[in-house]
């Protein structure tokens, strides 16, 4: 019994493998799709004084997305700046 149980288990778990291998063959991508906001307007919201929870809820995303955009934006004006030195 306990063999046909674990036939079954490794039946189940290649199932999914074989339809990831599949969509990766036509190229889906997988994966959770990506929030794209605009770290610019992000950037100016902050230099108004609003907290990053009022940035969140006017763009429409997370707290963490809001913060991680305004830390990016930060580091590629510290990349550009140094870069024309």
């Amino acid at each position: 019994m306990a063999t046909v149980a674990k036939q079954e288990r490794i039946r189940i778990s290649e199932r999914p493998k074989a339809g990831l291998q599949a969509a990766r063959r036509k190229g889906v991508p997988l994966g959770r799709r990506r929030v794209r906001i605009d770290s610019a307007r992000v950037r100016q919201l902050r230099a108004e004084g609003h907290t990053f929870e009022q940035i969140a809820k006017e763009l429409k995303c997370g707290v963490g997305t809001a913060f991680r955009a305004a830390k990016t934006a930060a580091k590629s004006l510290r990349k550009a700046s140094t870069a024309s030195l």
